[in-house]
C-alpha cells in the first residue's frame, strides 16, 4: 500500500478510482485487463501508472477469458475492466467459467449512475441481474463516495474473490460513474488504509477414523482423481503404491506416481472382468469425463460398494450421482496425512495399463492426432505448462497416455470451446516458463480474433490439429442416427478457412508440422523466447479410422489378458 496521499489533476472520479485500485494491487489483484470504452475512462485512467500490471483487450468477451487464464494460472485475483452496456455482459461466458472452475475474477463493469437506470438513457441495461447466476455483486455508486466506502469495498471485494471461506470465485464489481467523467481538477485523497489480504481458507483434512474407513488396504480399492488439483498431487501416487490400488487420473488431475493408469478409457471400455471391479472407490476432486469409467462406478454401486466424493471447492460436485458419502476436505492434506507403510503389490489394472502402454507406443509413432498429443505431452518439461482444449485433445491425452511432468490446464467447466484461445494467452502470460496450447481447428477459428487483438505472451505457441470440422460428432451417440450429410452440415461443420494464411495474416510466426520432429521444432521455438502457431493437417475421416483403430486394438490387448 501507497503511504503518500492520492494526487490527480483529473477530477474526483479519477481519484477514486486511483483508491479502488491501490486497495485492490494492496490486496494483491496485481494484474488488470482494460477494455477500452467511454463509461470506464476514469477507471483506465487511474490504471494508468498505477502500478499495476496492465494489458489491453479491445473485444470483451476475449478480454474476459484473457484475465481468466491469467488467474487460473496465478491463483490472484485479476480485474477486468468494461463500459457499460452489453461490453459488461460480454464477460458472462467467462464469469460462468470462472464460477464452475473456482477462478478469482474480478469484472468491474462501469455503469451510468442509478438515476438513469431505467430512462431509456444511451448505453444502459441492467448490468447486475445477468450476472446473478454466477457472481456476487459490489455495488458502488462513485459520485457519493467517501474515500473510506472505496477502500472498504476494496477488501470486501478481494474477500469475496478469494471466496472465504468456500473458496475462489468470479465477483462484480459494478460502478456507476456520473459525468463530468474527467475534470481539469486536481483532487488529493488519503493514501488507503493498510489493509492485509484475507489468508487462503484452510481445509481440515477428513476425519482420521473416517480415512481409515475409506483408505484400507484390505479392500480391493480405486483412487480417482480428476479436475486442476491443487499442487501436483505426487501423495496420490504414494498412497496408491501403499494401498496397491490403481490411481486413475485424468491430465489435469497431476496426479504422479504410484500405480498410475494413463489409458483408462479403451481399457475400461473393453474390460469385462469382475477381478478389476472395486470394492471401494475414492474420488479426489472430480470424476473424469469418461464414459466407460462412469459404467465402471456404476457397477460398483450396484454391486454394494462404497464411492466417497472428497472436494475442497463449496457445491455439490456428484453429477453422476453415485456417491455413497460426500466430504468437503482437503485433499492433499488428507492423502498426506494418511500414508500406510511399505508397498502393496501393482495392482490388475495397473499392470493391464503397463500393457497397453507397449501395444500403444508402436501404434502412435507414426504421424496421426493421439500420436502428436502424446508426443506434446510427453516432450514438456517440469514448470512448462500444457493447455488443452475441450473436445478430442483433452480425450487423446487420457485415452493415449499422454502424460509428463508439465502443468495441465483447461476449460472444462461450462463453456466448450468458448474463448480457449484467450484463456490460454492469459494463462501463458502468468507462466514464467514455456506453454503450448493443443487445440482443434474449430476451437481456433471460434476464438482466433484473441490473437489479432490480445497481447502474445513469449515463449509460447499453439498446436492445431486441423481436419476440417469437429470430429468429436462423428463419434458421439447422435452419430449414429442422424443422417451423415445432416450431421456433418449441422454439428461437424467443416470450415472453409486457410488457418496457416490466417497466422500468417496475424504477423504469427507459422510452424509446419508433418510428425513428430514439428512438435520439437515448435517447442524449440517457444523455448527460444517467440510465439508461433504449428499446423497440422488431417483427413477427419482417416483420423475416425485410427481412433477406431486403437480402441479395437486397445480391447484386444485387454481380452487376452482377461482371458490368462
Amino acid at each position: 500500500m501507497p503511504d503518500r496521499s492520492i494526487s490527480t489533476p483529473f477530477g474526483r472520479n479519477v481519484a477514486l478510482a486511483r483508491l479502488l485500485l491501490d486497495t485492490l494491487s494492496g490486496l494483491g489483484c496485481t494484474r488488470a485487463v482494460i477494455c477500452p470504452g467511454s463509461r470506464s475512462t476514469p477507471v483506465a485512467v487511474a490504471a494508468d501508472g498505477s502500478g499495476i500490471d496492465l494489458s489491453i483487450g479491445l473485444d470483451e468477451r476475449a478480454a474476459a477469458f484473457y484475465a481468466l487464464g491469467l488467474a487460473k494460472r496465478s491463483g490472484d485475483p485479476v480485474l477486468l475492466v468494461t463500459t457499460s452496456g452489453t461490453a459488461a455482459i460480454e464477460a458472462l461466458p467467462a464469469v460462468a467459467e470462472a464460477a464452475a472452475s473456482g477462478i478469482p475474477l474480478v469484472v468491474l463493469t462501469a455503469d451510468r449512475p442509478l438515476a438513469l437506470q431505467g430512462t431509456g438513457a444511451a448505453q444502459t441495461l441492467d448490468q447486475v441481474t445477468p450476472y446473478g447466476a454466477f457472481a456476487p455483486t459490489v455495488r458502488l455508486e462513485l459520485a457519493g463516495a467517501s474515500a473510506e466506502d472505496v477502500v472498504q469495498a476494496g477488501l470486501r471485494i478481494v474477500s469475496l474473490a478469494l471466496g472465504l471461506p468456500s473458496g475462489p470465485q468470479p465477483v462484480q464489481v459494478n460502478l456507476h460513474v456520473a459525468e463530468p467523467l474527467v475534470a481539469r481538477e486536481v483532487v488529493e485523497l488519503p493514501p488507503p488504509a493498510r489493509l492485509r489480504r484475507p489468508p487462503a481458507p484452510g481445509i481440515a483434512p477428513l476425519p482420521a477414523a473416517e480415512a481409515v474407513r475409506w483408505f484400507d488396504p484390505g479392500r480391493r480399492g480405486w483412487l480417482v482423481a480428476g479436475g486442476e488439483l491443487a499442487g501436483g498431487l505426487g501423495s496420490l501416487g504414494r498412497l496408491s503404491s501403499s494401498l496397491g490400488w490403481p490411481l486413475i487420473a485424468d491430465a489435469r488431475a497431476g496426479a504422479v506416481g504410484g500405480y498410475l493408469v494413463s489409458h483408462f478409457d479403451p481399457i475400461l471400455a473393453a474390460a469385462t472382468g469382475p477381478a478389476l471391479l472395486p470394492e471401494v472407490v475414492v474420488v479426489a476432486g472430480e470424476v473424469p469425463a469418461s464414459r466407460p469409467l462412469a459404467s465402471w462406478l456404476r457397477r460398483c454401486r450396484e454391486t454394494g460398494g462404497e464411492i466417497l466424493q472428497l472436494v475442497e471447492r463449496g457445491g455439490y460436485r456428484d453429477p453422476l450421482a453415485l456417491a455413497t458419502q460426500f466430504a468437503y476436505a482437503g485433499i492433499e492434506a488428507t492423502v498426506s496425512a494418511f500414508a500406510p507403510a511399505g508397498s502393496r503389490p501393482e495392482p490388475l489394472l495397473a499392470t493391464l495399463d503397463r500393457e497397453v502402454a507397449v501395444w500403444l507406443e508402436g501404434e502412435l509413432a507414426g504421424y496421426s492426432e493421439p500420436g502428436l498429443a502424446r508426443h506434446l505431452a510427453g516432450s514438456l518439461r517440469e514448470g512448462e505448462l500444457l493447455f488443452v482444449s475441450s473436445s478430442m485433445p483433452i480425450r487423446y491425452l487420457d485415452s493415449f497416455g499422454g502424460r509428463g511432468p508439465a502443468r495441465v490446464l483447461a476449460n472444462r467447466g461450462v463453456n466448450g470451446i468458448d474463448g480457449v484461445v484467450s484463456t490460454f494467452l492469459g494463462a501463458a502470460a502468468a507462466n514464467p516458463s514455456p506453454s503450448v496450447l493443443i487445440t482443434g481447428d474449430l476451437t481456433f477459428l471460434y476464438d482466433a480474433a484473441a490473437l489479432m487483438q490480445l497481447p502474445l505472451p513469449q515463449r509460447a505457441a499453439i498446436l492445431v490439429l486441423d481436419n476440417r470440422g469437429g470430429i468429436i460428432f462423428d463419434r458421439v451417440a447422435p452419430a449414429a442416427i442422424v443422417p451423415g450429410p445432416v450431421n456433418e452440415r449441422l454439428f461437424v461443420t467443416p470450415h472453409r478457412s486457410d488457418i496457416p494464411a490466417l497466422v500468417a495474416a496475424a504477423g504469427i510466426d507459422l510452424v509446419p508440422v508433418t510428425s513428430a520432429a514439428g512438435v520439437d521444432a515448435l517447442l524449440a521455438a517457444a523455448r527460444g523466447g517467440g510465439f508461433a502457431v504449428g499446423v497440422a493437417a488431417f483427413d477427419r475421416e482417416a483420423t475416425g479410422t485410427a481412433l477406431d483403430r486403437l480402441y479395437r486394438g486397445a480391447g484386444e490387448v485387454v481380452r487376452r489378458f482377461e482371458a490368462r
